[in-house]
């Protein structure tokens, strides 16, 4: 019997931290599952831990050489068995009771609604935990302003999705999730969300500046150009002020202010506004 979700974890150089990754996915209850490891050219192969191997929910798949997250959630959907999709970076966990959550809820969307959660993270630098909410949408102006609402490891995605958007687009090694959303909303989809706290997330891993330079670079060429799906005038600004506050940010990060200032500008310039998000993503947590 074909799994109802297929959990696809893309896999770098990650050995200890993609381990528990897996132990959290295998954990889930309340339906059927397989987990979809994706090594994306590790110099040092993943390796299934000793009390797991034979576990029949398991497959490994080996990429012979490195094509980044898009190229290996790919992989991972193409092998993919399940009617759902659910990604979890390595990095990442699954919280008790995730996947049962959103499918209790799966009767009530179409098959372009995409199912996140709330998730929780704590900051290495302070320690300080913070738990989030995002709120649902289906304003194609939205998805043109960032991907705070949705990180990787909350979603849960119909196949049929997929057929509908196509694949992650694998020219990118950043902002990937970014361009498949803003391809979801130019065809009606939306956002669901569980009202809970699901999915333990880290946030603090530092971007290539080059990454994402050229990943901005591929999105602006597709989406800012004459020849834009987009509709001129706010999805456009939103796309543009959160292009350039992800450069920003990889620079702030590796450089400091003085090297992020010009992108922050030039994100304040497209949208003009108090805040540093260009929007507020997260509603209350649910008592």
């Amino acid at each position: 019997m074909a799994p109802d979700v297929s959990i696809v974890i893309p896999v770098f150089n990650r050995q200890a931290q993609a381990e528990s990754a897996l132990r959290s996915a295998l954990a889930q209850e309340g339906c059927q599952i397989e987990v979809l490891l994706v090594d994306d050219a590790s110099p040092v192969a993943f390796s299934v831990p000793g009390d797991l191997l034979g576990d029949p929910r398991i497959r490994l798949i080996r990429s012979e050489c490195n094509g980044g997250p898009a190229v290996t959630r790919n992989i991972g959907i193409r092998a993919a068995l399940g009617e759902w999709i659910a990604f979890l970076d390595s990095d990442d966990r699954f919280l008790p009771g995730k996947l049962a959550r959103q499918l209790a809820i799966s009767n009530r969307t179409s098959p372009l609604d995409v199912i996140a959660t709330g998730f929780a993270y704590a900051r290495r630098a302070t320690g300080q935990e913070q738990r989030l909410v995002p709120v649902e949408t289906a304003d194609l102006k939205t998805f043109c302003a960032g991907c705070w609402h949705c990180p990787g490891s909350t979603a849960l995605i119909h196949r049929t999705a997929f057929d509908r958007v196509g694949l992650l687009d694998e020219r990118l090694r950043r902002l990937e999730d970014l361009e498949w959303f803003i391809r979801l909303g130019l065809r009606g989809g939306r956002l669901r969300v569980a009202q809970d706290i699901l999915a333990w997330i880290d946030v603090d891993a530092n971007a290539s500046i080059e990454n994402v330079d050229r990943a901005a670079n591929v999105i602006a060429a597709d989406y800012l150009c004459s020849t834009s799906p987009l509709p001129k005038g706010p999805c456009r600004w939103n796309l543009a002020a959160y292009l350039a506050l992800e450069q920003g940010a990889a620079r702030m990060k590796r450089s400091g202010p003085v090297a992020a200032f010009p992108h922050l500008l030039k994100s304040w310039l497209a949208v003009p506004r108090t805040t540093l998000h260009l929007r507020k993503w997260w509603g209350p947590l649910r008592s």
